[in-house]
């Protein structure tokens, strides 16, 4: 389990300046995002305003210097794809070289009819890409990720999704002993799934140490 961290000492109040107080160059958005990364660090408040409120801008910053791998693209795997490119990481990566079929299109939004047949991350990846400028989205070609588990190593989290027993056994402990962490998730109909391991260092940032209020709003 993971170990809880007070903070006594208030956030320090963050720079208002935003990322797109600066120029970017349209011809070259992705080498353009890294620049004004590098140029100071600063997060685009005006595009991530009411994310900012909930997750505070320390985790911002730990999202947005953090590479994830989405593995299995079907309605499941899209969804979190499509949430993890809104949400601002360093870049989102997706595999899934599986050819696309019929009953596909009535859960992942991506598909288009004329996909049908092609490798569903080969033709989703355009598309996710479009959702933030922000975020680079790769496609990873391979014919096979447990063949070669060092392609993994490039990433701070792994998330799979319709994905066998034994490849997730085999990424899990690849995972486990290389420091990733690692979200395994599925849907069967009316129930889902959800495993994590985030290693035994796990620190979960707490300001204060109480437990969140729930009520009714009316």
């Amino acid at each position: 389990l993971g170990k809880r961290r007070l903070s006594g000492e208030a956030e320090a109040s963050p720079s208002k300046k935003a990322m797109t107080d600066i120029k970017m160059d349209v011809d070259s958005p992705a080498a353009a995002v890294e620049q004004l990364k590098e140029a100071n660090g600063e997060i685009d408040e005006s595009l991530y305003s009411r994310q900012l409120y909930v997750l505070g801008h320390e985790a911002m910053k730990r999202m947005g210097s953090s590479n994830i791998l989405v593995v299995g693209l079907r309605g499941l795997g899209v969804e979190i794809a499509k949430n993890i490119a809104l949400a601002g990481v360093k870049s989102l990566t997706l595999y899934d070289p599986k050819p696309a079929q019929i009953q596909d299109l009535s859960s992942q939004f991506f598909l288009h009819p004329e996909d049908v047949g092609k490798p569903r991350a080969q033709v989703t990846v355009p598309r996710v890409s479009e959702l933030n400028p922000y975020t680079p989205v790769n496609l990873l070609k391979s014919t096979s990720i447990t063949d070669d588990l060092s392609q993994l190593k490039d990433f701070q989290c792994v998330v799979l999704t319709d994905t066998p027993l034994k490849d997730q056994l085999l990424i899990s402990d690849y995972c486990h002993k290389n420091g990733i962490y690692l979200v395994v998730a599925d849907t069967f109909g009316l129930f889902g799934t959800i495993f994590t391991d985030f290693g035994k260092n796990f620190t979960i940032g707490d300001y204060n140490g109480e437990n969140p209020v729930s009520g009714i709003i009316a």
